[in-house]
C-alpha cells in the first residue's frame, strides 16, 4: 500500500505567484495580493462578520461587491475551500444584511 489519494487540497493559502520583492508599486499588479481595502465594503462586511479571512479570496473569484456577495451559493463557497461552519455563519449575517431591522 502508501499510495493514498490526497482529496480536498486546495491552493487557498499558498500563493501561486510570490510578489517579486522592489516590485514598482501598482505596476503589473492587476489585483492586491497583501493588503485588502478596508473601506471596501466586502472586506468591511466579512470583518464585521469575523470572518475577514476569507475577503482576498472571495474577491479574487469576483464577489468584489455586496450586491454580487449576497448571490453566492454554498457551493461557490465549497468551492473556495470555505468550511461548512464559517458558510452557515456567513449566509445567516447575508439574510440579516437582507431583511430590514424592525423596531
Amino acid at each position: 500500500g502508501g499510495s493514498a489519494l490526497r482529496r480536498g487540497a486546495t491552493a487557498g493559502d499558498a500563493p501561486t505567484s510570490a510578489p517579486s520583492p522592489g516590485g514598482a508599486l501598482g505596476f503589473a499588479s492587476p489585483a492586491p495580493s497583501q493588503a485588502l481595502d478596508a473601506d471596501h465594503p466586502v472586506v468591511a462586511f466579512l470583518t464585521g462578520v469575523g470572518l475577514a479571512r476569507y475577503a482576498e479570496v472571495l474577491i479574487r473569484h469576483g464577489f468584489d461587491d455586496m450586491e454580487t456577495l449576497l448571490e453566492i451559493e454554498d457551493s461557490d463557497l465549497k468551492e473556495l475551500g470555505v468550511p461548512r461552519g464559517h458558510i452557515l455563519k456567513l449566509k445567516k449575517r447575508l439574510r440579516e444584511l437582507q431583511t430590514p431591522s424592525g423596531g
